[in-house]
């Protein structure tokens, strides 16, 4: 008889194996009730703990399985959560006091409805202040932006004759940036570190949550549901975060074999700016029938690249006379919705801001002491969140 694998497991629950490796060994954010969910799956299927040998020979079948998957997409390396040291491995490191760090931030990110930054800002910046490193909000406009323009600290980099105390050791650069705006920031005479971005032309170091693998794990929820109609919202065109969640949206959608609705697929935000619109701009035919709540030609479930345009999402829903989540189902992503009524109702992904700004400040850490980061690109997994914003449809 086969003897079970990781993947197996991953299959029967629809998640990831390295989501089963790490609550088979006690490792990873997961949510103890996902945990336990996969603990109880392996007991049932029979699976063993093997040899190390048998494990690593594994593991490679398991790989080589993996790269022959057309639908997986070319984002390599493609380190698991818990690849390689722990955050903050190398704080030992810091042997000069009062070195101050600049968090680097587009001032459009900071607006009302985006304050997703501010928390993992004030993550970011409590870690480091643990590590002896000071740290400042360096907030960048559009208008610098588009003119190629330093704000006036990082200015100060570039002036030999400027004041020490008022200059910076380091950057966190937090959320996207202009591809040519980053290679400004690179080029700045200090170690640079990216946080929920990455740009693959620039020898940047990266933490992210791994927002293809999260978004297909959050689909996989809803279809195991048992939707088949299902929706994305999220606007693609020049957010590679909300593209990569997009493509785990349809790659769970390909292997369950349902069809991409493309008049489904519906922008949140203005993709100038990247402002969320105050009003989700659903199809006109996105309206209840009178012999059916939602008529077929309608999705019954819609996957939101983000929990606030999910909370303007249901505010649409509602105002066209549909119910949450009788009607249409919703989940979100990132699990951040302060103050909102959706909150306490939503299910979503929780992307561990708190471990994303550890390893954050872990590579700074490491650039500041002369190391690279290891690994260059890390992109964590979350878990999910389960409320009442989703049916179970029979």
């Amino acid at each position: 008889m086969a003897s079970v694998t990781l993947s197996a497991i991953a299959q029967q629950l629809g998640t990831s194996t390295v989501t089963v490796y790490n609550a088979l060994n006690g490792k990873g954010a997961i949510s103890p009730e996902l945990r336990q969910k996969i603990i109880q799956t392996a007991q049932e299927l029979g699976y063993q703990r093997r040899t190390k040998a048998k494990a690593v020979a594994s593991r490679a079948e398991e790989a080589q399985g993996a790269s022959n998957d057309p639908l997986r997409p070319l984002l390599q390396p493609y380190p698991s959560a818990d690849a390689g040291p722990e955050p903050l491995g190398a704080a030992e490191a810091i042997t000069s006091p009062n070195r101050q760090i600049g968090l680097v931030i587009a001032q459009r990110y900071l607006s009302v409805g985006t304050s997703f930054y501010w928390h993992l800002y004030q993550y970011t910046a409590t870690t480091a202040a643990r590590f002896g490193l000071a740290s400042t909000i360096v907030q960048v406009s559009d208008e610098q932006v588009e003119n190629g323009q330093l704000p006036h600290l990082l200015n100060l980099l570039t002036c030999a004759s400027s004041n020490k105390a008022l200059q910076l050791d380091g950057l966190i650069i937090m959320g996207p940036f202009a591809h040519d705006y980053l290679k400004l920031l690179a080029q700045l005479p200090i170690p640079c570190t990216l946080l929920d971005y990455y740009d693959e032309e620039l020898e940047l170091s990266a933490v992210l949550s791994h927002n293809y693998i999260n978004s297909y794990q959050i689909t996989r929820y809803v279809i195991k549901k048992g939707h088949t109609r299902l929706g994305f919202i999220g606007t693609r065109q020049g957010f590679d975060n909300i593209a990569d969640r997009f493509y785990g949206f349809e790659r769970a959608l390909l292997l369950s074999d349902l069809a991409l609705n493309p008049e489904w697929v519906i922008d949140d935000r203005d993709p100038e700016h990247g402002t969320i619109y105050e009003q989700m701009p659903l199809p006109e035919s996105f309206v209840p029938a009178e012999h059916a709540r939602v008529p077929e030609h309608m999705p019954t479930a819609l996957v939101c690249n983000c929990d606030y345009s999910a909370a303007i999402l249901q505010r649409t829903l509602l105002q066209r006379g549909f119910r949450v989540p009788e009607d249409i189902s919703l989940v979100g992503y990132d699990n951040f919705l302060p103050d909102l009524s959706i909150a306490p109702e939503l299910t979503t992904l929780d992307v561990n801001l708190q471990r994303m700004a550890q390893f954050a400040v872990s590579n700074i850490v490491q650039l500041l002491a002369g190391q690279q980061p290891t690994p260059h690109l890390r992109r964590l997994e979350g878990f999910i969140i389960e409320r009442s914003s989703v049916r179970t449809v029979a």
